[in-house]
């Protein structure tokens, strides 16, 4: 059985999705979707974005 996984758009290029242990960054407009390990510097202020988004939707 699959579950929903939570997911932030941050703009129109980037996604993320919470797979229960940390986020995934998803890349749009590429023929297979980009998938960049959370632990990269470069995509951590995305992180970041996607977990503040995260916290506004929960208020």
């Amino acid at each position: 059985m699959e579950y929903a996984l939570p997911e932030v758009t941050i703009g129109a290029k980037w996604k993320c999705v919470w797979n229960g242990n940390n986020y995934r960054i998803h890349k749009f407009g590429l023929s297979n979707l980009l998938i960049l390990n959370t632990l990269n510097h470069i995509n951590s202020m995305i992180i970041k974005a996607c977990i503040y988004v995260k916290q506004l939707e929960k208020q």
